[in-house]
């Protein structure tokens, strides 16, 4: 496939980050901080041999690591990479008339919810609810070649990435002594799941913008695969930001807000964010994200009890209201600080 061109890029981009535009996509907004100047020395896991007292140490002092022989081809990582910058690549009307009325959702930016969010993402990406992937509903069109293709990578992608994450999940449930409990409930099937195939653009003014705001995932667990572009960057509370370099082969896996919770948070669910690259940079990842049951109760000493549906509606509504998630404190028990 030819490489595409400046200008078929620039088609392909939504309209506010097209160069001549760029400029007046934020007006007036703040400048992103500089570049930090560390790199972040995170733990490194290896599944293959695991050694569960260092992944609870990863997941304790971190909850960001780099995962090593996971089980992931090596091909199949390169093929979803190729085939999210493919679609991506694609002109931007055409991506949005391609995923039109299926299950996979085409987005990009900060969704307006109000005035107060603070600056627009550089990003655009695809949704890919792995569930609805194996059985397109009764009656439905058939899909185009594109879909069933990405359908075809994607559910395969999935499987493989909840065997990871069980695999994970499996040590981390005996190490905080759930046993049977909520953690083993919420070990993801390989149907489940969440998929999301990232782009970040290139842009004229990476110091205007990132590429996603600062934020913790409200998963369990997120698996990312980075290409070499970097750009991931991770903060320990009172901390600077420090850079999370790609290392070919492995993954980034973060845990989120539902397994801080579960765990009395002895695990943390650590702040992270996207910056754009400069000088012709785009950024792909492929980020997986393992949900417990929607209606399943998370119980924990330091939080109310709630469901990650509950969870999911609260972020929804403090977006609309605030301007940004608040997560897991809207659940805190005020004694429990």
């Amino acid at each position: 496939t030819p490489t595409p061109t400046p200008t078929q890029y620039e088609s392909s981009y939504p309209p506010p980050f097209r160069h001549d535009d760029a400029a007046a996509a934020a007006p007036g907004a703040s400048p992103a901080d500089p570049d930090p100047m560390a790199d972040a020395d995170l733990p490194a896991i290896d599944l293959r041999e695991l050694d569960p007292g260092a992944l609870a140490a990863a997941c304790r002092e971190w909850g960001i690591f780099q995962l090593g022989n996971h089980g992931i081809p090596p091909p199949l990582s390169r093929r979803i990479h190729g085939e999210a910058r493919r679609l991506l690549s694609l002109p931007f009307e055409a991506k949005r008339a391609l995923f039109a009325g299926t299950p996979v959702a085409y987005f990009w930016g900060t969704p307006a919810v109000t005035h107060r969010v603070r600056d627009l993402n550089w990003l655009e990406g695809l949704h890919v609810p792995l569930h609805h992937l194996r059985a397109p509903p009764p009656g439905s069109d058939p899909d185009s070649g594109d879909i069933s293709h990405l359908r075809g990578l994607a559910a395969e992608y999935g499987r493989r990435a909840a065997g990871v994450a069980t695999a994970l999940l499996e040590p981390l449930a005996t190490d905080l002594g759930l046993g049977g409990g909520q953690l083993r409930a919420s070990f993801p099937s390989d149907a489940g799941g969440l998929l999301r195939l990232f782009r970040y653009p290139r842009c004229p003014d990476p110091g205007r913008h990132l590429g996603m705001d600062p934020h913790t995932d409200s998963s369990v667990l997120t698996l990312v695969s980075q290409d070499e572009a970097g750009g991931l960057q991770v903060r320990r509370p009172g901390q600077p930001w420090l850079r999370v370099n790609p290392v070919p082969g492995s993954l980034v896996v973060i845990v989120g807000d539902m397994l801080q919770a579960m765990s009395d948070d002895e695990y943390r669910s650590p702040e992270h964010r996207v910056v754009v690259g400069s000088g012709g940079k785009e950024r792909v990842s492929v980020c997986y994200f393992a949900f417990p049951p929607e209606d399943g109760p998370i119980r924990s000493s330091r939080y109310r009890e709630f469901t990650y549906k509950e969870f999911r509606a609260k972020v929804v509504e403090d977006i609309g209201a605030v301007g940004f998630k608040v997560g897991l404190e809207r659940f805190r028990i005020s004694d429990s600080l």
